[in-house]
């Protein structure tokens, strides 16, 4: 028998304090050098909807498939009551040249590293693992494996197309697709919860 229904809903809001993205790009000392950016695309938290629970001490975390949406319980004794796939967090990646092709994005920037991290514990829920899928992009020869699938902390490498796409013009490297595993601790803790993960580039 379900001992209490509580409504989880994950905000899609940007908060400073809960979504950092760190963008850091390795420039010569000239203000029309390449650039790389990383701009959020889709909610930065997949909203799971409505968990109940079997008991006071009921806990249970689900996972939310990067590649299309699908959630699954993973562990726990909650049930999802809302049904289907959501929408996953999605980010683009581009990089911008500056003036002449000695400034194109291949040039000054072969490479780029993207690190997706969760340092952030939340009283309510938390994220337990991430999962990514890369779609890549004409800025980009290739990306590598993506490292640390189902961990904490996800990682992979872009190789940078030498190419000069005009002045002032960005190109997309890749496309990235965040899946994570949704580990909610107390559903008596009602109200939006905002567990807080980072995505940051080097360079």
């Amino acid at each position: 028998m379900l001992f209490a229904v509580s409504t989880m809903r994950l905000s899609s809001a940007f908060s400073a304090s809960m979504l950092a993205l760190f963008i850091a790009a390795a420039v010569p000392d000239r203000a029309a050098a390449a650039a790389i950016t990383l701009s959020a695309g889709q909610a930065a938290l997949p909203n799971i909807g409505k968990v109940v629970q079997s008991s006071p001490t009921s806990t249970g975390t689900f996972r939310v498939a990067a590649g299309s949406g699908a959630v699954s319980v993973i562990s726990g004794t909650l049930t999802r009551v809302t049904a289907g796939s959501v929408t996953v967090p999605t980010y683009t990646l581009t990089c911008t040249n500056g003036n002449g092709g000695s400034n194109a994005c291949g040039t000054s920037l072969p490479s780029v590293t993207v690190t997706i991290h969760n340092p952030v514990a939340d009283i309510a829920a938390t994220i337990a693992a991430f999962n990514a899928s890369v779609a890549l992009g004409v800025g980009a020869s290739s990306c590598g494996a993506i490292a640390g699938q189902n961990t904490t902390t996800v990682s992979f490498t872009c190789t940078v197309v030498n190419g000069n796409p005009g002045n002032g013009r960005a190109e997309t490297i890749a496309t990235i697709s965040l899946g994570m595993d949704l580990s909610i601790l107390s559903v008596a803790n009602t109200g939006q919860q905002n567990p807080g993960y980072t995505v940051s580039t080097n360079p």
